[in-house]
């Protein structure tokens, strides 16, 4: 028990430890049970007044002001005390509330450190988007890492995922590169996809060795611990919107789900994935360790090292570690989407179960996805082919902004027979028509690729009615 008094005249409150399981320290103020003033304190109330020297000239009384259970003193007391003990530290910060002169609570400091965590992850995804950085570098902004990174990055809105290469000859040489591996090094990158999609039957369906370093291992072993230690949990969290501070409210249950969620996930990677050592990064060269685990992590600096061996191939889902990888090691790389296509392609998942997955990938912004036809009209099934809504709305932007016309009016074409042979109802036909031939009328040359366009689909009754 933990019993907080006051005397008469002091400002400063006292606390008492009765300690009967270990030896007591008075130094954290713990007392046996049978120290005088602990037998002065034993069965009294909040409020009760004792005599701290009873008999002498001044008897000192006090008057009892809070009881608690031992371990939630030393757990308020951890909660206080950290900064001070510890004031690199940004995980646990202590914020004194005060009263306005109207009797409201006064959050500004809250508001403005919110606001300045905000603006500092703002700045650095804007950096992200537009410089060549890996997501470690994310991480360390979203208080986490590479697995934080895709997780905060993919949840939004306005943020992208730089995957894989945007040019048809890197994806050839990729698709070159899966197709010849004997053994495949999942990076967290591409675990965090997999978690966050519910994608983890595509790694189930390859037919190949799969590889996780130690490093990364140890890693899905932290996030483990991380929700599942049994300390208390906060009801929910303080973000800055709309120009100003929210709180959102998160449930025992959703804090459940995702702990479940993320625990099964992992435990279905470990019992397809092979765990080994990356002797590697020990041997290397200090200063060019030191350099590659600061911009990958050392998880990711494994997997780069470890995808170093003849016939293996890096599964990551960070274009900036692929490219390092290759120009550094030599390390040829794959992604996702790509491994989607290619389970696919050998008959080891549905069409329809890769054209759902690679829609995911889309409606979460992951760059740079190729939009097929059977990619197009998942995204738009996904989105009630609402052209405003994720990932109908990604999907389309290749059609307004794509590159040579050829290209556009290949996947228009494509769009029209995937059309036809999944969707029967003809007013859905018609409005899919619509999306189309209106997202290429926005482009410069619009104009002339839909007359390009009913051309080439003059034995096409829906498209030439609506063209």
């Amino acid at each position: 028990t933990a019993i907080e008094y006051a005397e008469e005249g002091s400002i400063a409150p006292r606390w008492h430890v009765i300690e009967d399981e270990v030896t007591p320290d008075s130094r954290l103020n713990e007392f046996p049970a049978s120290h005088p003033i602990s037998q002065l304190l034993l069965d009294k109330r909040v409020g009760d007044t004792v005599h701290l020297a009873p008999g002498r000239v001044g008897s000192r009384p006090a008057t009892i002001r809070q009881i608690l259970d031992k371990y939630v003193y030393r757990y308020q007391r951890c909660l206080e005390e950290f900064q001070l003990r510890f004031p690199d530290a940004n995980e646990l910060q202590m914020v004194q509330v005060r009263h306005k002169p109207d009797g409201e609570l006064d959050i500004s400091d809250i508001e403005a450190q919110v606001r300045q965590s905000y603006e500092v992850k703002r700045n650095a995804i804007a950096m992200y988007a537009t410089q060549p950085l890996p997501l470690q570098f994310v991480g360390e902004f979203v208080d986490g890492g590479v697995f934080d990174a895709v997780q905060y990055l993919a949840l939004d809105d306005q943020s992208i995922l730089r995957c894989s290469p945007d040019t048809p000859h890197e994806r050839q040489n990729s698709l070159i590169a899966i197709a010849q591996a004997n053994e495949v090094v999942l990076d967290l990158s591409a675990i965090a996809t997999l978690v966050l999609t519910e994608g983890i039957a595509l790694l189930e369906a390859l037919d190949r060795p799969v590889i996780i370093s130690q490093n990364c291992s140890e890693e899905m072993d932290r996030l483990c611990r991380r929700v599942h230690d049994g300390s208390p949990r906060g009801k929910g969290y303080m973000s800055w919107r709309e120009g100003r501070l929210m709180f959102t409210e998160v449930s025992e249950e959703a804090h459940l789900a995702r702990e479940t969620h993320l625990a099964d996930g992992f435990d279905r990677i470990k019992r397809v994935a092979k765990v080994l050592p990356c002797r590697e990064l020990a041997e290397l060269d200090s200063e060019k360790k030191n350099v590659l685990v600061r911009i990958l992590g050392r998880h990711g600096a494994q997997a780069v090292l470890l995808a170093r061996k003849p016939g293996r191939a890096l599964w990551t889902d960070d274009f900036m570690q692929a490219s390092c990888a290759l120009q550094e090691y030599g390390v040829r790389s794959i992604w996702s989407e790509l491994v989607a296509m290619h389970l696919q392609s050998r008959g080891m998942i549905e069409p329809k179960a890769a054209a759902d997955f690679v829609a995911t990938l889309v409606g979460f912004r992951y760059q740079s996805i190729m939009i097929t036809p059977a990619t197009f009209l998942a995204c738009g099934a996904k989105a009630g082919w609402n052209a405003n809504v994720t990932p109908l709305k990604q999907a389309l932007e290749p059609l307004r902004q794509g590159g040579p016309t050829e290209s556009v009016l290949g996947l228009a074409i494509g769009v029209a027979s995937e059309v036809e042979r999944q969707i029967e109802d003809h007013t859905l036909r018609t409005e899919v028509a619509s999306l189309v031939v209106r997202a290429i009328l926005s482009r410069s040359d619009g104009l002339q690729a839909v007359g390009w366009l009913r051309h080439l689909l003059r034995n096409r009754e829906e498209w030439v009615g609506y063209i």
